[in-house]
């Protein structure tokens, strides 16, 4: 039996926007170049040397360079992580991790701070539902 594709039902409940290629996510051990975001998460990808393996809860900053703004503290939980290598031209690995996190409760300032930063961080939407 196949399932028609139009049957599966995405389940996301925000618009999801492209970040904007200055957009950084961070914790305490990592960096890493936003993909995309939404009011319900992001995706970011870290190159790491070593094998950063992330918490399944942690506080997740954002910096915009282009823009000069900040967000600190933000609670995500870890839903996927995707790894792969690449070498280098030195002969060495590196990681590739694709992080994929939802935010946790925020706050009704953290959610107005979230909504104006993917607004003047991001290109038009991806997708919705």
């Amino acid at each position: 039996m196949s399932i028609k594709h139009s049957a599966l039902k995405d389940r996301r409940h925000h618009t999801r926007h492209q970040a904007k290629d200055n957009l950084i996510a961070f914790d305490s051990r990592c960096f890493g170049q936003v993909e995309n975001i939404s009011m319900g998460g992001l995706l970011f990808k870290v190159l790491s040397s070593n094998d950063y393996d992330p918490p399944e809860t942690f506080k997740l900053g954002l910096l915009s360079s282009r823009a000069e703004t900040y967000l600190e503290s933000l609670p995500c939980r870890v839903v996927k992580v995707s790894r792969g290598n690449s070498s280098s031209s030195h002969n060495s690995v590196t990681n590739t991790l694709h992080i994929w996190v939802r935010f946790g409760p925020l706050s009704l300032t953290q959610q107005k701070q979230l909504a104006m930063f993917i607004h003047d961080n991001t290109r038009p939407a991806l997708m919705s539902s």
